[in-house]
């Protein structure tokens, strides 16, 4: 086995002493052409697997590459659509004007890139989150950038802030994406807690509804008390997503069937929505405004 540190180039095995025939065998990881490395652990994570075969990927790549775009949104936990997550594509940007770069796995990017919007996450060199998130305006829904934005300035773990999203967003150089994220922006909020959450309310505002609190406390008599993913206190009215949990945690099922009970006897009408709601936001959005207006909301 080579002494060289990490993934490292065909070319500079060769010039530590390593043969072809061993370059070529099985001691080595091979997935990426031109690069060897240790062979890879079966059942690790998929980021894990992800930023091992970004670090292959990256010795291929001129010094001043960077990951960007989706593989800077990995790298920095940023909420994807699944089919984008678990895509077998590297983004990589190199500073303008010099040539993207391109090969097979790679999405290559030739971009203006500030000094500071260069950050660097498990010794990868990526975006910014700013950047990052200004630059998957282009790849993703509005809905989708609102709930990374959210997951950005979440005030549990906030990577960045509404005013420094706003600076990138007014000192971004390319159009590529602008118009959705001048619809985001003003659509963020700190509170949200999932990105169905976010998609929720980005297309409860859209319709024409008032803004819903983001995780309303409520006290209920002889405690405990209860949170709210989305509500309208004047109306009495909470919106709740529900995962798929119930089918591997049957208790918290049951409990938060108690909790409902425990709202709607004092008062409140509950709302409980799904992955199946979301594929049409604009029923979803009309069945919720049916709600408000027999609660008494007029627009």
């Amino acid at each position: 086995m080579t002494d060289l540190p990490g993934p490292f180039r065909t070319r500079d095995g060769l010039s530590e002493g390593l043969t072809p025939r061993a370059l070529r065998g099985n001691t080595f990881d091979r997935s990426v052409w031109g690069v060897r490395a240790s062979p890879s652990t079966d059942g690790v994570a998929w980021r894990d697997e992800y930023v091992r075969l970004a670090r292959l990927y990256s010795k291929r790549m001129p010094p001043t590459a960077c990951l960007s775009h989706i593989s800077a949104a990995i790298l920095l936990g940023i909420p994807l659509p699944l089919g984008l997550e678990r895509r077998p594509v590297f983004d990589f940007t190199v500073p303008a004007p010099a040539r993207a770069p391109h090969a097979d796995g790679i999405k290559g990017h030739s971009l203006t890139l500030a000094s500071h919007q260069v950050i660097e996450t498990d010794g990868l060199a990526h975006t910014s989150a700013e950047r990052t998130w200004c630059d998957l305006a282009s790849v993703l829904t509005t809905e989708n950038l609102v709930a990374a934005g959210d997951f950005l300035i979440h005030w549990r773990n906030p990577i960045s802030s509404r005013l420094a999203l706003f600076d990138t967003v007014r000192r971004f150089p390319g159009q590529r994406g602008l118009k959705r994220m001048m619809i985001a922006l003003p659509r963020l909020h700190e509170r949200a807690e999932s990105p169905p959450e976010s998609i929720v309310r980005f297309h409860l505002v859209e319709s024409g509804l008032p803004e819903p609190e983001v995780n309303f406390a409520i006290e209920l008599p002889g405690g405990p008390d209860a949170r709210a993913d989305l509500a309208y206190p004047e109306f009495r009215t909470l919106i709740e997503y529900q995962g798929d949990y119930h089918r591997t945690a049957p208790d918290q099922w049951r409990r938060d069937m108690t909790r409902r009970a425990r709202l709607e006897s004092q008062g409140w009408f509950v709302v409980e929505i799904n992955a199946d709601d979301l594929r049409d936001p604009v029923e979803l959005a009309s069945r919720i405004r049916s709600v408000l207006t027999s609660r008494g909301w007029r627009p």
